[in-house]
């Protein structure tokens, strides 16, 4: 249903990661940003942050380090505002692991 959001914004993200692992960047960040901007409409803080981080690993797989920090670090922001303390420790963990290059 074109209305759920969810639905929408979810295929997205997870076809744009699954194209960035597969070398399409550009389509990867065309469909990890329409996630984004699908639920930057809503105020499912939660769904919106996922979408933050997912775009931030399409970033990072297109070898686009900074922005991929500074877009990994506004979701880190936003979980951290919602309080989700779970997503918040992991992203966290993923920002340093990508930046020792693990």
């Amino acid at each position: 249903m074109p209305e759920d959001t969810d639905a929408q914004s979810g295929w997205r993200r997870v076809r744009g990661k699954a194209l960035a692992r597969l070398g399409e960047p550009a389509e990867a960040e065309r469909l990890a940003r329409e996630a984004v901007a699908i639920l930057s409409a809503t105020d499912y803080l939660d769904a919106h942050a996922i979408a933050v981080a997912d775009l931030g690993e399409v970033l990072f797989l297109a070898g686009r380090v900074q922005e991929s920090a500074d877009t990994t670090a506004e979701a880190l922001r936003m979980f951290e505002r919602k309080g989700n303390v779970a997503f918040a420790l992991r992203l966290r963990a993923e920002l340093d692991e990508r930046k020792l290059g693990v």
